[in-house]
């Protein structure tokens, strides 16, 4: 079971290596620098869409992870400022690196990220994984595949689902699982760091899950890898780069919200541009996608977080109760006004097309 499982995930999971700039003993002879890139971590990931850009015909190939595989929280926490960057190693060795990505925001049970990268012409081609948001419940057996410890090549092991974490132990959000892995694979993944990120599957390689954080055992010292349920990123993995153009256009936008004078600029106009963006790259897709990408919790985080750069009670509120429409406690009054917001030149007609549940 097991090597069959890995056969059919070798051109689907890959490692993902993370960078940072040191200054090194000698200089550099091609460059004559003492600056060096030094690898600084590593993870997993999995292949969850192949594209291609209609501009350059370039194949674009986005790759689910971890937020903390990302962005490796040791140095992400250092005092000092340390310039990183990241890449996705392809089976023949050749790395590519991540040219943007989407860090969910939502909680720190999601540890969700998506990471794109532009292959080039002699690449091969990453297969995405697929996705299975069936339930699943303690006893499944399950396929844990990923880049453990120093291993180079994908390493897949078999356990079963332990038992659901208590809600509390992600600050009240939803239940994620531990996995109870069989013998011959390390469950304390501090001695192993590479799985994070790594894919979950069932018997036949479908994808049920992401090896996220540890938790305790409960015995208080064996640590078991958390399985992030396939529900929680399956929107998230099926439009990736819609959610990577709209964390950037809040990101963007959110740092505009002072300017260097420290005038407060239009609400309207800044919440405008990034539901304009949005509205953009959610053109052309079904109905029922759109619906759950607005009502995805990751996107409603962003707002929030945009919303806390707003200095003023009063022009808080302002905000949410105009553009709330779009973000998860609102709902779409027909699938007619759906398409209205997927076709609308100007961003302000979302509060006209929008209405609140009864």
């Amino acid at each position: 079971m097991l090597n069959s499982v890995r056969e059919r995930l070798l051109p689907s999971v890959f490692m993902l290596k993370g960078y940072a700039k040191v200054e090194g003993d000698t200089p550099d002879p091609e460059t004559n620098s003492q600056i060096a890139w030094k690898e600084a971590w590593h993870g997993s990931s999995s292949v969850v869409k192949v594209d291609t850009d209609p501009v350059s015909g370039q194949r674009i190939a986005y790759f689910l992870t971890n937020n903390h595989v990302v962005s490796n929280p040791k140095l992400k926490d250092s005092e000092e400022k340390v310039e990183t960057m990241t890449h996705i190693v392809l089976p023949s060795g050749k790395e590519r690196m991540v040219t943007s990505s989407y860090q969910d925001r939502a909680s720190y049970f999601r540890d969700i990220a998506i990471v794109k990268v532009a292959l080039e012409k002699d690449d091969e081609n990453p297969v995405p994984v697929t996705i299975d948001v069936s339930p699943v419940s303690t006893g499944t057996t399950i396929v844990v595949a990923g880049f453990p410890g120093n291993q180079v090549e994908l390493i897949t092991s078999s356990g079963e689902i332990a038992r659901p974490l208590p809600a509390k132990s992600f600050d009240g959000e939803k239940d994620a699982y531990r996995i109870s892995m069989a013998k011959g694979f390390v469950a304390n993944v501090r001695e192993n760091p590479g799985d994070s990120g790594g894919a979950v599957t069932d018997t036949k390689g479908r994808v049920i899950g992401l090896a996220g954080h540890n938790d305790n055992g409960g015995n208080g010292t064996v640590l078991l890898p958390v399985m992030i349920p396939a529900s929680e990123f399956f929107t998230i993995a099926s439009h990736p780069e819609v959610f990577i153009n709209a964390q950037s256009l809040f990101d963007t936008e959110g740092k505009k919200i002072n300017d260097d004078d420290g005038i407060i600029l239009p609400l309207t106009q800044r919440f405008s541009a990034v539901v304009e963006g949005i509205s953009v790259s959610l053109r052309g897709l079904p109905d029922q996608s759109i619906r759950e990408i607005l009502e995805d919790p990751g996107m409603r985080a962003m707002f929030d977080e945009l919303k806390k750069n707003v200095r003023s009670l009063e022009k808080k509120q302002e905000l949410e109760d105009k553009f709330m429409a779009a973000f998860g406690r609102y709902k779409v009054s027909s699938l007619y006004e759906l398409k209205e917001l997927t076709e609308s030149t100007t961003a302000l007609k979302v509060t006209a097309v929008l209405r609140a549940d009864p």
